[in-house]
């Protein structure tokens, strides 16, 4: 009951006060917002971080001043509570945090966060900041943030940490993913009204768009694609992006690699084609694609094997039927 949860709110057990500010932002009662500010003065800090994480769930705006009151003793959480009630009242002071000199375990990265989800355009420049200093660990959060924003002012400077990144990417999950993501969602026409020299050739020879592929992201394979990316680039491992996208089934990213110039008979390590990879892994899709599209039924791999062969090792009686129906006779 409510009004036994709010009593224990007042408990002389910290960890009843904990539990009860826990059960009221699990409740969202709009009652328990009062009770929830004044323990955000509680003498034990886990009380306090508790009660403003409650707030944060009930996300009422009355909360609002005591949470930015509340940064300077809980930081980062009290920054992320305020991104989910997304007040603009919280902005300024969200801002003053991000530019300080307090800086938290792995960085204001929350904080960044928040002031996308209010999305407010004065952050803009502030984020951009942060997105522009090699030094902060935060770029990639700044990056979220933007995209969540969605202001063309960002577009340059984010076309600008693409390029940067592009020597130095490691996996979808760094920078210059989060970079990508925020293009996409500012929006293709957006970016190319904002900045429409992007197209350049040095854009092709990173390794974003293969890591894009293998992660399955349609829209920003489709954004890379627009911007002009090497639809062929190969890594040192000699994997492509269409090589990704056959073997792991992403058809759609397929046919978007393949509509702009992607060569539907590349060869890889072994003699495989992207027919051959994609047969061998029962992506049936994709198969049917390139089937239309011409792809060389009959290539065979380094051990002699057809894509028609590869599919009935692996049982993929779908697929064995379409390459015969195709004319891939097994001799």
């Amino acid at each position: 009951m409510l009004w036994w949860t709010l009593r224990q709110l007042r408990s002389e057990n910290r960890e009843e006060r904990a539990q009860a500010a826990e059960s009221l932002g699990e409740s969202r009662k709009r009652r328990a917002v009062k009770p929830l500010i004044a323990a955000l003065d509680d003498s034990e800090w886990h009380v306090r971080y508790c009660a403003a994480e409650a707030l944060g769930k009930i996300r009422d705006p009355r909360a609002v001043e005591a949470l930015i009151a509340a940064l300077e003793d809980q930081g980062e959480h009290a920054a992320e509570v305020l991104g989910e009630i997304g007040d603009p009242r919280a902005v300024e002071p969200l801002i003053n945090l991000l530019q300080g000199e307090l800086v938290y375990i792995g960085g204001n990265w929350k904080t960044a966060i928040a002031l996308g989800k209010i999305g407010d355009p004065r952050a803009v420049e502030p984020l951009i900041a942060v997105l522009n200093d090699s030094e902060r660990d935060e770029r990639g959060s700044a990056a979220h943030a933007l995209g969540d924003i969605g202001d063309p002012r960002a577009v340059k400077p984010l076309i600008a940490a693409l390029k940067d990144e592009k020597d130095s990417f490691h996996g979808f999950a760094g920078v210059a993913g989060e970079v990508a993501r925020a293009l996409c969602a500012i929006g293709y026409r957006r970016v190319m009204d904002a900045d429409p020299s992007i197209k350049e050739p040095s854009l092709g020879s990173c390794d974003l768009l293969v890591d894009a592929a293998s992660s399955g992201h349609v829209e920003v394979v489709r954004l890379l694609t627009e911007f002009g990316a090497d639809v062929g680039h190969r890594t040192d491992r000699d994997m492509t992006a269409l090589r990704w996208a056959a073997g792991l089934g992403h058809s759609e990213i397929a046919r978007i690699l393949l509509d702009n110039g992607a060569d539907m008979n590349e060869t890889y390590e072994g003699g495989s084609t992207p027919l051959t990879v994609a047969a061998y892994n029962g992506s049936t899709d994709i198969v049917r694609d390139l089937l239309g599209r011409g792809a060389d039924i009959h290539a065979r791999d380094t051990e002699g094997s057809t894509a028609q062969m590869r599919a009935a090792q692996e049982g993929h009686k779908d697929i064995v039927k379409m390459l015969e129906q195709a004319g891939n006779l097994t001799p």
